[in-house]
């Protein structure tokens, strides 16, 4: 058992985003070895070695010859000078299934003073769904006819509190890294979908200590930093557990046993100095390029907020009776300097057990549309 009084001792494998919350009075326990257990889909992987070594970076840092997988998957060099890029873009097009749909979200956040708001999604509440980069549903690689260079959708709704409930997101994101994400929201108020500015990724979501980019670890574009590799480090990691909801102690923090992973540390610097980070700094795993942990700095260079992303295998498939595949499961995200947080879980299991959160079930692209926001806005 590792917590207040004892974590010291390992401090080698606890970055800052651990050791908060154990400070805060958090006791965990080591688990087993997560070796070959977190797994991308054998499309996946069939991808990764069929384009292997066909993938580069021009000098003002775009991706070119992407067609599916990983894009760099051969032995990283920390003495390349791309080496950072080269993980940036392994993190952004890591496996995360062709679509994947929660049935519903539960998020807690908590102020400094202890109190809690709740946030949640019920019924569909958050989708995603690739036009390019399939791997394990026809058409593959990419679906066609696709005349604008759509790489991939994603929806969010948000069912409760009152105040929130009927507000959805609708983002567009385009395979050309220089071509600004579409935004459009549902405001209830409004009875109306409004486009949004691409900067709203920088807002904070639904009140919570993270913004829109800090989604499931990382939801930027890698042309937007400077990336640079500072190191390497083995750090306990959240990954061997899967069913949500997760054990909370009295404290409100969840208490999942760790395993050792061996990372990445890489450095990301935003190219527009405006940006709402100065510096974030990312735990990437070098074998699923999962962003375990990350802390990010203010402008006056202050460690800010810390978060860790917590991952397991579930099914994959339209019935949850696929082949195990790694995805996120839940979230962390700590406020440092105005000592709030905030628990996002992923609820993927109804009542009997029965997994409801699926990946690669064949989502139909029609859902994820201006059209279909204001059809749910105002059902």
């Amino acid at each position: 058992m590792i917590g207040p009084d004892n974590w010291e001792q390992y401090k080698e494998y606890i970055p800052l985003s651990l050791q908060t919350q154990i400070v805060k009075g958090m006791s965990f326990e080591i688990g087993g070895d997560a070796t070959g257990f977190l797994r991308s889909s054998s499309g996946y992987e069939k991808a990764t070695q069929a384009n292997k070594g066909k993938c580069s970076i021009t000098a003002d840092g775009v991706l070119q010859g992407w067609i599916s997988g990983r894009p760099f998957p051969e032995a990283i060099d920390p003495k390349d000078p791309q080496a950072g890029m080269k993980i940036a873009y392994n993190l952004e097009r890591r496996y995360e299934g062709d679509d994947q749909v929660l049935e519903k979200y539960h998020l807690i956040n908590v102020n400094a003073n202890g109190q809690e708001r709740i946030v949640e999604g019920h019924a569909k509440s958050w989708a995603w769904f690739n036009m390019k980069g399939r791997t394990d549903i026809e058409p593959l690689p990419d679906m066609l006819p696709n005349q604008d260079g759509i790489w991939r959708y994603n929806t969010l709704t948000m069912d409760y509190p009152y105040d929130l409930k009927g507000t959805m997101r609708l983002l567009v994101r385009y395979e050309d890294p220089k071509k600004d994400d579409d935004i459009w929201m549902y405001i209830p108020t409004m009875r109306r979908v409004r486009r949004m500015s691409g900067a709203q990724r920088q807002n904070n979501f639904a009140g919570t200590v993270a913004t829109y980019d800090d989604i499931r670890g990382f939801q930027g574009r890698p042309l937007e930093y400077t990336w640079k590799l500072v190191g390497e480090q083995k750090v306990l990691c959240a990954a061997l557990e899967a069913k949500t909801p997760f054990p909370r102690n009295a404290e409100g923090l969840w208490t999942n046993e760790r395993t050792v992973r061996d990372c990445w540390i890489v450095e990301a610097v935003p190219v527009n100095s405006s940006y709402v980070y100065k510096k974030r700094r990312f735990w990437i795993d070098k074998d699923c390029y999962v962003p375990w942990h990350e802390t990010v700095y203010d402008a006056q260079g202050r460690e800010w907020k810390v978060f860790e992303n917590f991952n397991a295998p579930v099914h994959a498939g339209k019935n949850a009776d696929g082949e195990l595949v790694i995805i996120e499961q839940s979230f962390i995200w700590l406020d440092l300097l105005d000592l709030s947080y905030t628990l996002l879980e992923y609820v993927g299991w109804d009542e009997k057990g029965n997994q409801t959160g699926k990946l690669s079930v064949g989502l139909e692209k029609d859902w994820f549309s201006i059209g279909t926001l204001e059809k749910r806005g105002r059902r």
